[in-house]
């Protein structure tokens, strides 16, 4: 799970697509912008599920819920699913439940992931060094931006100065 913590969003999605590749689901991922709140179709004995990946360091919100909802409509799914490597909010659990939303905190998708055979689950060590990130996430949650100082290079959260918390670039 600590590689899966460093993953962006992008990468995570490309690791869930693979991850459902390797147990018999077709996989479509929807379009980087604009997906209409998810980011993978999967297709498994005929059952449509519209996925929503968050890889976050916070609490998945109520937000989650409704974007993956409205994607049901629009992508006309049976199912809905948002698998997150942290946590749901209460009220994200409340309205799943009632949307008949599936949630898969860190404990469930760590779970499904060990369910599955080993030789079939892609490593998520090499979807980080397969897959360039479209963003570094800060620890706090915020991005974080390319800065210069003295020694040279460096990733600055964005946040700063409320947050100070600064990473080599590798």
């Amino acid at each position: 799970m600590s590689d899966i913590d460093r993953m962006d969003g992008h990468q995570f999605e490309q690791y869930l697509a693979l991850l459902f590749s390797a147990i018999g689901y077709s996989v479509q991922v929807t379009p980087a912008s604009r997906d209409y709140g998810a980011d993978l179709i999967i297709v498994k004995d005929g059952t449509r599920i519209a996925v929503q990946a968050k890889r976050q360091r916070n609490a998945v919100g109520i937000g989650a819920v409704q974007e993956v909802s409205g994607a049901k409509a629009y992508y006309n799914t049976d199912q809905a699913w948002i698998l997150t490597n942290d946590r749901f909010t209460s009220s994200a659990v409340k309205l799943a439940n009632s949307a008949d939303v599936m949630l898969f905190d860190r404990s469930k998708l760590m779970d499904f992931i060990l369910r599955i055979h080993p030789d079939l689950v892609p490593i998520p060590r090499n979807i980080l060094q397969g897959i360039p990130a479209k963003e570094v996430i800060c620890r706090c949650g915020e991005k974080m931006a390319k800065r210069k100082g003295p020694s040279g290079q460096f990733w600055g959260c964005k946040a700063f100065p409320k947050c100070r918390y600064t990473q080599p670039i590798r």
